[in-house]
């Protein structure tokens, strides 16, 4: 159905969130677990909507606090 394809800053921010967690699940000495790295998300032009919106989900997550303790700060340049 076309329901199939629509997406939006929401729907991306929620798959990037699920990349981001499935990565520190595969590479487990980056998380707390491991070494603890902490990281920032950056991007510029239309990266100006997905990393905001990526990183208020990512803080406000309750069920899995894993990524959101590792997770730093943000920055934008040039966003559209």
């Amino acid at each position: 159905t076309t329901d199939d394809y629509k997406s939006g800053d929401a729907s991306v921010a929620k798959d990037n969130l699920q990349l981001v967690k499935s990565f520190y699940d595969k590479f487990d000495t980056f998380s707390s677990d491991g070494n603890g790295n902490e990281f920032y998300l950056s991007a510029e032009s239309y990266g100006g909507h997905y990393i905001p919106t990526l990183a208020k989900i990512m803080v406000e997550d309750e069920e899995d606090d894993s990524v959101k303790d590792l997770f730093k700060g943000f920055l934008v340049g040039n966003p559209y």
